[in-house]
């Protein structure tokens, strides 16, 4: 900043705002990995109940669509059946926005993003899908997707699916991608449907 100023010192404000937006960002970035590797050292006791996913799935999807979404093709396929789970609702909340967060950055600037969130029932379990027709995932990366610490990003830590997996374990759950290079990823959550009964007693 002094050598800015002793040579232009008309433009000090201008390299003031632009070296103070650079700190700031990298702030933010080291921020989000403390907290990343925090979370993932010491997952908080989950604090499950019974709710319905479909509810979760429609906020979280509204709340995307306000903020990272709104450059996007966002659609969503909801059932009129409901579907209970037995969870805890606000890590449920991080998975998904994880997901949706991870689809949108995974679509090129050269292309219009488009991503479509599902619900769908498959035997005593219900799914989410989260779609997107990014860059896939190559082969040699697959297996280390949900491996602590592997990104493919050229930020961030890597722990976002693996915190994801673990979550989604927790509850007996399983989450699972299909992809293809060049034309996008699915990924899939499923979790067990609490019978109605269950929820009556438990809620």
């Amino acid at each position: 900043l002094e050598m800015a100023y002793r040579s232009n010192p008309d433009s000090i404000a201008e390299t003031l705002d632009r070296v103070t937006k650079t700190m700031l960002g990298q702030i933010d970035n080291l921020t989000q990995i403390a907290n990343e590797f925090s979370n993932f050292a010491k997952m908080p006791r989950a604090k499950n109940s019974a709710f319905i996913i479909n509810d979760l799935i429609s906020e979280v999807f509204n709340l995307f669509l306000l903020g990272d979404g709104k450059d996007v093709d966002m659609h969503i396929e909801m059932p009129r059946e409901k579907y209970t789970v037995f969870a805890d609702r606000n890590q449920l909340v991080s998975v998904f926005n994880n997901l949706l967060k991870n689809a949108t950055e995974a679509i090129p600037s050269d292309r219009q993003g488009k991503i479509m969130v599902s619900l769908y029932q498959d035997a005593n379990m219900v799914g989410v899908r989260v779609s997107d027709n990014g860059v896939g995932i190559p082969k040699d990366k697959r297996e280390k997707v949900f491996v602590p610490n592997f990104t493919t990003k050229s930020s961030g830590t890597g722990l976002g699916l693996a915190i994801s997996k673990n979550i989604v374990e927790s509850v007996k759950g399983e989450i699972y991608f299909r992809t293809i290079v060049g034309e996008g990823t699915d990924f899939h959550v499923r979790l067990p449907i609490v019978p109605v009964e269950t929820f009556e007693e438990v809620s």
